[in-house]
């Protein structure tokens, strides 16, 4: 499958329900719920997405941001979570993969390895219950291109997509920024900040953020709610923070990413408010003493705003806090 342009499929459609998923996090959404998901930014990540289809109800999506090598229980349950959905003794389902090139560490090779090795294996174990289609593979040397600036310098050609759930299109998309802000979601800084996180069930996990609406999600529906779910997790300011806030943009690229070369031009900035939030909000003060408050996005209407639903908090001071901080 050819990747479209994304400026003629979502840049100018203001009024399209965007999900967007960053890195570590999965999602599942209904066409009831979003015209398009989509996850970008990725240089040796990997981006994901399974749309599945079947007589009985509206399709189903699957988004997700793989950073590292593991979270096979992760990659069963999305599988599994399809053939939940659908209810039916066999689903048609397209898997689209992008990311990763040549990178000099190998550590895109080494994850786009795993992927394949670990989706051929589910597609094997499943097999009676779903059919399993690569629709779209752009990775490792598929993925490479050069840099003029630098010729020994690999770099992505594709850096994320976007998927349609209603149509099943696949396009490509580079970076969130080149979109409008509203399209962005809430609480970036925030869900940025589980990179840092000392939780130690984070690790090797990929962070579910929204799952489809298990009431009235069928074809008798016209409308279906659709949530942005924050776990808590556990966040501490580190004393390396500040001397990252010193460093140049160049500083930091060859200090926390994988492939400095070829970052967008955003990366330094988007790390930047991560460390900036985590500075002046105690992860206490948004998931409670306990950490045990999950924070709720609910999107408004047919928009792309989400409002913060805070109405299990009685906590009056967490909630303004949250609300100035988030929204």
């Amino acid at each position: 499958m050819s990747f479209l342009q994304a400026t003629s499929l979502v840049d100018n459609k203001n009024d399209a329900k965007v999900l967007n998923v960053l890195q570590g996090e999965i999602a599942h959404a209904t066409s009831r719920q979003a015209d398009v998901v989509l996850s970008t930014d990725a240089t040796t990540c990997h981006v994901v997405a399974l749309r599945s289809t079947s007589t009985r109800s509206v399709p189903l999506v699957t988004v997700t941001h793989v950073d590292r090598i593991g979270c096979i229980p992760c990659l069963q349950s999305a599988m599994r979570v399809h053939i939940d959905y659908h209810q039916q003794p066999m689903i048609q389902m397209e898997i689209h993969m992008v990311g990763g090139f040549l990178d000099k560490r190998g550590t895109s090779q080494a994850l786009s390895t795993f992927l394949i090795s670990q989706f051929s294996e589910l597609a094997s174990l499943l097999q009676d219950q779903i059919h399993v289609i690569l629709s779209t593979l752009c990775i490792s040397s598929m993925n490479t291109t050069y840099l003029s600036s630098c010729p020994n310098s690999a770099a992505p050609v594709a850096r994320g997509l976007a998927i349609y759930p209603e149509t099943g299109i696949v396009c490509m998309v580079n970076s969130i920024s080149s979109f409008p802000s509203q399209h962005v979601g809430p609480a970036i800084a925030l869900r940025a900040a589980r990179l840092y996180s000392s939780s130690l069930y984070l690790k090797d996990t990929l962070y579910l953020i929204h799952d489809y609406n298990r009431n009235n999600d069928n074809y008798n529906s016209t409308t279906s709610s659709s949530v942005i779910n924050i776990r808590p997790f556990r966040y501490d300011v580190n004393r390396w923070f500040e001397s990252l806030l010193q460093m140049t943009d160049q500083e930091m690229l060859f200090k926390t990413s994988t492939s400095p070369e070829c970052e967008g031009s955003d990366y330094c900035e988007n790390i930047r408010n991560s460390i900036r939030f985590m500075q002046q909000v105690k992860c206490t003060d948004v998931f409670g003493p306990l950490l045990d408050q999950p924070l709720n996005f609910v999107r408004n209407n047919y928009t792309n705003s989400w409002d913060l639903d805070l109405k299990e908090s009685s906590d009056t001071g967490r909630s303004d806090l949250c609300k100035l901080f988030l929204n």
